[in-house]
């Protein structure tokens, strides 16, 4: 009986280790900060760093070439959909890098977070952006 019982409780521990596994395979985006690097296999020519900030509450903000975004994003599992996106409206140099930017963002449909970089893909392209630094990546 003894042998049975601590039998069942390896089993129940090794389930529950599993389990517990699953649940950090999927990292969190919220409060972590972002700078893009690269759209596809190109790196965007631009003076100032284009950012993302992912917030609590499901909401985001970042800076693009010149204009300041903003928004609420959905995170289910790997799944990501950016939505309600808006961005003030300053005219500058290379802004058809930034509306090219935000016409992929909306485009987004999953995300991999791989070596210290968030990799966000659509059919189109991939985002890669660079950890900030300013915050830690949530397992």
């Amino acid at each position: 009986m003894k042998k049975l019982l601590s039998i069942a409780f390896v089993i129940i521990l090794l389930s529950a280790c599993n389990s517990l596994n699953k649940t950090t395979e999927t990292k969190k985006l919220e409060n972590t900060n972002w700078v893009l690097i690269s759209i596809g296999n190109e790196k965007p020519s631009i003076e100032n760093p284009v950012t993302l900030v992912f917030q609590q509450e499901n909401k985001f903000l970042g800076k693009g070439v010149c204009n300041r975004y903003f928004g609420e994003y959905i995170q289910n599992e790997k799944q990501l959909k950016f939505q309600k996106v808006g961005s003030t409206k300053m005219a500058c140099p290379n802004l058809s890098v930034e509306s090219n930017y935000f016409n992929l963002l909306n485009l987004v449909e999953s995300f991999e977070i791989k070596n210290k970089q968030l990799l966000l893909k659509s059919k189109e392209t991939t985002l890669i952006f660079e950890s900030s630094g300013d915050s830690e990546i949530q397992q």
